[in-house]
């Protein structure tokens, strides 16, 4: 049975509530930036970057630059401090991080981060493009994962980049109160594919019932995308 989506929601607050107050009691902005920024690196590791796309040796904050979209960012974006970025940043949950985690909030947007809450389906992201779609343990969250992508997909233009990391899975499972879609490994690539872009880096690391997938792809053509 599929998990009930407004408890999937709770239960996603729940989680970053406890991990920002219990698990890792921040006590200052410098923490919590400095910590969402590290995490953010090795998001882009899982994902192959910086070795694998573009100028060999090129710096990850160098890579990272320009118009950065993150999908599904939680209550903090981890691109906030790329000193190079212009960071819009969405979570359907934004209201709610702001409201239970008010230091958190205040913390952040200082470096011209835009934070919005709602969907990527939204009026607030119409007619935008960007260098740079990030959406990282994101899809297995979301209602309806293929929409999602694809919707992701639209926002790369010819050249640019959309990076995806998401546990793949076959079906339903006891580990999937907060991860209310399936997505399978070989849909999801055929997805990616639909949207019209190109993967350059993929892997696959098997944990218990799940696949942990990281991947690149970007657009080699005019033919589809927001430009």
């Amino acid at each position: 049975m599929r998990p009930d989506w407004e408890k999937t929601q709770n239960r996603e607050l729940g989680y970053w509530l406890w991990h920002f107050t219990e698990h890792t009691p921040f006590t200052n902005r410098d923490q919590v930036l400095g910590y969402m920024y590290h995490w953010g690196r090795q998001q882009a590791r899982q994902c192959g970057l910086p070795g694998t796309y573009g100028i060999v040796g090129l710096p990850l904050d160098e890579l990272l630059a320009g118009s950065i979209l993150d999908v599904g960012c939680g209550p903090v974006s981890v691109h906030e401090l790329r000193p190079r970025a212009r960071v819009t940043a969405i979570d359907p949950l934004m209201h709610r991080y702001i409201g239970a985690m008010p230091n958190i909030s205040r913390w952040k947007g200082q470096n011209d981060t835009e934070y919005l809450a709602g969907d990527i389906h939204g009026a607030s992201l119409m007619h935008r493009s960007f260098d740079i779609v990030w959406c990282y343990n994101v899809l297995d969250h979301a209602n309806d994962w293929r929409s999602t992508l694809a919707r992701c997909c639209e926002f790369v233009g010819v050249g640019k980049m959309l990076v995806v990391g998401v546990d793949c899975r076959e079906a339903l499972d006891d580990t999937m109160a907060m991860h209310p879609s399936v997505v399978p490994y070989n849909d999801l690539i055929t997805e990616v594919e639909k949207g019209g872009l190109s993967i350059g880096w993929i892997t696959s690391r098997s944990k218990k019932q799940k696949q942990r997938v990281g991947l690149w792809a970007d657009r080699t053509n005019s033919s589809t995308g927001r430009l």
